[in-house]
């Protein structure tokens, strides 16, 4: 049944490239209604969303597309006066990283004039005179409910109608959307989506009768220490490790496990954003390919633990999450 179950979770799994050629057609067809020439790049588009995520995501990336081509990318002649190339870019790139995808799209556009942007949330009465507002403020003005900067409304859409329903539908999503300008460079908007599902390469370890997975990417070593050292050390909280000193987590004690470690300890020692960290273990089982779900509701309150994947006999591997520890020991 396992190999079932591993088919089961690929055949969600779809690559964003799948999505490109409805972008491609909605690109072609604007530009020409448009009078603009607009060409279409992508980048790492074989990242994998589940289909049920990248079905959702299809009318919010096309409103941020129509939003570029109809307000972002001028006219060929504004371009050629600008000194710019005649046909304008319109970017979109994925970047996966473990249980979060970011998809950004960028245009090398006019920009968001943020005078504008601020003149027309004066008008609406959303922020008064005296409002200092930071660039960031001025742009998430953008999403507000009925917003819109653009002076005609043509058909396709306003640089803001609408835009109060991206974010609506990236929140659905549990994800962010953020835009960035700059005046007659051009205008990306980033959208921060966690996977719902990801596959990710980890070791798999024990305590007790409990099962814990960590990033291969994470982990710089495994080593075997005598019950006798750490004991020397206990009291510190912390182990020599390559010439400093490594604080060190008794997953025992962490979790409220019950049992007591043997005479040879397995520690794993972790590093991720240039910061250890060790971890007590009864038992290295060995790498194990995680196919990581969130969590549900009752584990919201345990620290530390991102998500769970399944064994081959329908038990949980619950997966570490390095950063998290490291803060817990700070704290």
């Amino acid at each position: 049944s396992k190999m079932f179950r591993n088919n089961v979770f690929e055949i969600r799994l779809v690559p964003l490239s799948e999505s490109i050629l409805r972008f491609k057609r909605l690109i072609r067809d604007l530009s020409r209604q448009l009078h603009k020439k607009v060409e279409l790049v992508t980048e790492n588009m074989d990242a994998e969303l589940d289909k049920g995520t990248i079905d959702q995501l299809n009318e919010p990336l096309i409103h941020i597309i129509r939003n570029c081509i109809d307000h972002g990318i001028e006219p060929p002649e504004v371009r050629k006066e600008k000194g710019k190339p005649e046909t304008g870019t319109i970017k979109i790139s994925a970047n996966n990283s473990g249980s979060q995808i970011e998809i950004r799209i960028e245009d090398d556009g006019a920009g968001i004039d943020l005078n504008k942007v601020k003149q027309k949330a004066l008008e609406k009465k959303i922020i008064t005179a005296a409002d200092e507002l930071t660039k960031q403020e001025l742009m998430d003005l953008i999403f507000l409910p009925g917003f819109s900067t653009a002076k005609s409304l043509s058909e396709v859409s306003g640089r803001g109608v609408g835009m109060d329903v991206v974010r609506k539908k990236i929140s659905e999503l549990r994800g962010e959307i953020k835009i960035d300008t700059e005046k007659g460079a051009g205008t990306s908007f980033t959208l921060k989506l966690q996977q719902s599902i990801a596959i990710l390469d980890t070791l798999l370890f024990k305590v007790e009768e409990t099962f814990f997975t960590v990033a291969i990417s994470d982990i710089e070593e495994c080593r075997l220490i005598t019950l006798e050292e750490i004991n020397q050390y206990s009291n510190r909280g912390s182990l020599p490790y390559q010439d400093q000193m490594v604080p060190f987590i008794n997953l025992r004690k962490f979790f409220r496990l019950e049992g007591a470690y043997g005479k040879i300890i397995k520690v794993i020692f972790l590093k991720s954003n240039e910061k250890r960290i060790a971890l007590f273990t009864d038992n290295i089982v060995g790498a194990h390919q995680s196919v990581l779900k969130p969590l549900g509701k009752h584990f919201k309150n345990q620290k530390c633990i991102t998500s769970a994947s399944q064994l081959g006999d329908g038990r949980l591997a619950f997966m570490l999450d390095a950063n998290e520890l490291y803060q817990e020991i700070e704290n």
